[in-house]
C-alpha cells in the first residue's frame, strides 16, 4: 500500500497508514486566516483489490467538499462517508475495493494542461486568439482569450479559477463558454467581442491550496491593490481593451453553498434581466451593495464600467449539473446581455 502526493492538485499535509488500514490524511491550510474551502487529494496504490478506509483530519477547517474517486483513470465517482463518532472526529471516506491506482479528492480533478489544451485547440480551429497573458508567481501563462473582431467597439469578459478548489463554478464557466462559442455570438452581435479568462489561479491550483496563489494571497481579494502578477497582468490587459472598446458586461464564476448571482451596484434593465432569468436556474439573486470589497466584480464595475456579475454554483453540483446551469446562462446572456444596444 503506497499514499502519495505526487501530482499537481495534491493536497495533503501529512499521511499515516493505520495498523487496520485505514489512511489518515491531515488536511490543513497554506496560510490562516483562510476561507474554509479544505481542498485534499491523494493518490493510493495498491496490488490487491480490497476495499480502503480514508480519514480527513482537517486542522483549522472542517468538512466542506464530499469525496469524489478516480480508479485507474476511470469516471470519477462520489464515495460514501461513515457517520461521524463523535463532534470533531475525522471524516471517513469508504472507498469500495480496487487494485491499482485510486485518485481520492475533493473534486473531480481537472488538470490546468487539459483546459488550456481544449482552448488551444480552439484557437487552432480559428474560434478564439489569444488577447493577452499575465504570468503567475512560478512562472505559468494565465491567458485571455478572445472571440471576435480586435476592432469590436463592446467587450464581454467571462474568467474562472480564482479559487483552486471552486471547480463546480468552472465547469459552468466551461459549458457556458462551449454554448456560447457554439452560437457564434459575435455573428449574432457583431461589434461585439468575448473575452475568456479560463485559468485564473493556475498556480494555486497546481500546489493545491484551499484559495490563494503561489503567493498566499486570495486573488479575488487583490483586484484593489493589485500586487499579484496575475490580477496586475490580467487588470493591465483589460484596461488597455477599455480604453479602445466599451467593456459591457463580466461574469466571475465561483463555487459556494448554494446556486446564486451577485448582481451590479446599480444595475442597467439588461442586467436585471438577466438576473431574473438566472432565478429561472435556480440561482437566488443576490443584489450587491457596496463597492468596497476588493473582488474582479467590483473592480470591473467600477474601473470598467461593467455590469459585473459573480456566478455561484453549489459545491453538491456534479460537473454534469454544473454544466447544464452554464449552458442555460449561456442562452441567457445572450438573450439579454450580449446585444444591450437596440439596433444592433
Amino acid at each position: 500500500m503506497r499514499v502519495d502526493g505526487d501530482f499537481d492538485q495534491a493536497g495533503f499535509a501529512t499521511c499515516q497508514v493505520q495498523e487496520g488500514g485505514t489512511v489518515v490524511l491531515t488536511i490543513q491550510p497554506e496560510t490562516r486566516p483562510i476561507n474554509p474551502s479544505p481542498w485534499y487529494a491523494a493518490r493510493l496504490t495498491q496490488d490487491a483489490a480490497r476495499p480502503r478506509r480514508v480519514a480527513l483530519d482537517y486542522r483549522h477547517g472542517r468538512h466542506r467538499y464530499a469525496p469524489w474517486a478516480s480508479v485507474n483513470g476511470g469516471p470519477w465517482q462520489r464515495l460514501a462517508v461513515e457517520p461521524a463518532a463523535q463532534a470533531g472526529a475525522p471524516t471517513v471516506v469508504a472507498l469500495p475495493a480496487f487494485a491499482g491506482i485510486a485518485l481520492v479528492a475533493a473534486q473531480p480533478i481537472r488538470p490546468v494542461a487539459e483546459v488550456l489544451t481544449e482552448w488551444a485547440t480552439r484557437q487552432r480551429a480559428g474560434q478564439v486568439q489569444q488577447e493577452a497573458a499575465a504570468v503567475s508567481r512560478d512562472g505559468r501563462s494565465v491567458p485571455l482569450f478572445r472571440h471576435g473582431s480586435a476592432d469590436a467597439a463592446r467587450l464581454h469578459v467571462f474568467a474562472t479559477r480564482q479559487h483552486p478548489p471552486e471547480t463546480t463554478g468552472a465547469a459552468a464557466f466551461d459549458a457556458f463558454a462551449d454554448a456560447l462559442l457554439a452560437a457564434d455570438p459575435s455573428r449574432r452581435c457583431p461589434g461585439h467581442a468575448f473575452l475568456f479568462a479560463p485559468v485564473m489561479n493556475p498556480d494555486g491550483i497546481a500546489r493545491g491550496h484551499w484559495r490563494t496563489n503561489a503567493g498566499r494571497t486570495d486573488l479575488n481579494r487583490d483586484w484593489g491593490a493589485l500586487r499579484q502578477t496575475e490580477t496586475a497582468g490580467i487588470a493591465a490587459a483589460l484596461l488597455a481593451l477599455g480604453a479602445r472598446a466599451q467593456i459591457v458586461s463580466l461574469l466571475d464564476f465561483h463555487s459556494t453553498a448554494g446556486d446564486a448571482l451577485y448582481s451590479p451596484f446599480a444595475p442597467p434593465p439588461a442586467a436585471l434581466a438577466f438576473a431574473r432569468a438566472a432565478q429561472r436556474h435556480g440561482l437566488r439573486h443576490l443584489p450587491t451593495q457596496s463597492a468596497e470589497a476588493a473582488t474582479l466584480k467590483s473592480w470591473g464595475e467600477v474601473r470598467l464600467g461593467a455590469a459585473a456579475f459573480t456566478v455561484e454554483l453549489a459545491d453538491a453540483h456534479s460537473p454534469t449539473s454544473a454544466a447544464a446551469i452554464g449552458r442555460a446562462l449561456a442562452a441567457d446572456f445572450l438573450d439579454h446581455l450580449a446585444c444591450p444596444c437596440p439596433g444592433e
